[in-house]
């Protein structure tokens, strides 16, 4: 009997990577999760493998991996990741997010994992000259955490010219939602995205922030794109599905909807799924934020021949399901 491909997921148990174990497990494989649970707490996943290591610490990882195998792929989604706060902490930023990114690429080489798939960001591409957004716009970063994001696929692409394994960078847009099917979501302290915002902001009857309306949008505030988690995860096992089936695939690939919504839409949008008035508060607008991020997703739509199945309601009521029920 064929077994199941084993998959490492480095930085597994944080929002991102614990839905991609969950698809990754329906869709047949078998999740690994190493982590160093900084920013997250150990998560309920009594039917995976679950590692501690400090990524940022070589000898720490390499026993870690050592204890599994053999292994098929590899996602790395392991990185600190608040635009905000990598102004604040920028030297933080590039240490952990490079040296995690560097180390596991060796420690590809060295265990014979042949798949490297890298969760990118649209940070990558700062304030675009033209959007919708393609993988061939100019990489620009306008924070630090952009600039990681440029050097970690740097890297990577290196080894991969190298032949050392296949890479892939996923560019995310704004992932958001929940799963509420595994009690999974988004979970911050303090939480700094809207949708999880504005959830909290009905449940707690607070205000949520506005960060700037005087951007040039139609109505002033910024246009995202914004992606449900589990379409995002989905995105993932496509990805890896292909390359393990040897398919010839691009260096990187926008993940996204394709849709842009600027942030007075998404209040309002909630207000119609929630039923109730959200209270703004006006902010000045924050660095690093551009007017406007919407991916052009023809490239992923022709080669995972996928698109997204959720829409901007269903990210919102998807929250709500699984936040109102762990909030306190």
């Amino acid at each position: 009997m064929k077994k199941s491909p084993m998959i490492v997921l480095a930085g597994g148990n944080g929002y991102i990577g614990g839905t991609t174990a969950f698809a990754l497990q329906e869709a047949g494989f078998v999740p690994v999760i190493i982590d160093n649970f900084s920013t997250s707490k150990k998560g309920a996943f009594n039917d995976f493998e679950v590692l501690e290591a400090d990524l940022t610490d070589f000898s720490q990882t390499q026993r870690a991996l050592k204890k599994i195998g053999p292994v098929a792929g590899l996602i790395h989604f392991a990185a600190k990741a608040l635009v905000p706060e990598s102004f604040e902490i920028p030297g933080l930023y590039y240490k952990n997010n490079l040296l995690s990114t560097a180390n596991l690429a060796e420690l590809s080489v060295e265990l014979g994992i042949p798949i490297f798939l890298h969760s990118s960001s649209c940070a990558v591409y700062g304030v675009p000259k033209s959007v919708p957004i393609s993988e061939n716009s100019e990489l620009h970063a306008s924070s630090p955490y952009g600039d990681t994001k440029i050097m970690a696929e740097i890297l990577l692409d290196r080894y991969r010219q190298m032949g050392k394994f296949k890479v892939l960078h996923l560019r995310y847009f704004n992932p958001a939602g929940a799963w509420p099917k595994y009690d999974w979501g988004e979970a911050h302290d303090p939480e700094t995205h809207l949708i999880p915002n504005l959830i909290l902001s009905a449940i707690k009857n607070q205000p949520v922030s506005l960060f700037g309306d005087q951007y040039s949008t139609p109505d002033g505030s910024c246009i995202r794109d914004f992606i449900h988690v589990v379409d995002l995860a989905e995105a993932h096992v496509k990805t890896l599905q292909m390359l393990l089936a040897g398919k010839a695939m691009p260096p990187c690939l926008n993940i996204g909807r394709g849709e842009g919504s600027s942030v007075l839409q998404v209040i309002q949008a909630a207000e119609k799924v929630l039923g109730k008035k959200i209270q703004v508060k006006k902010e000045p607008g924050r660095a690093g934020d551009p007017p406007e991020l919407v991916a052009d997703v023809t490239l992923m739509n022709k080669v995972l021949d996928w698109t997204p199945r959720k829409s901007l309601s269903n990210m919102i009521e998807d929250d709500w399901t699984w936040r109102s029920s762990t909030v306190k």
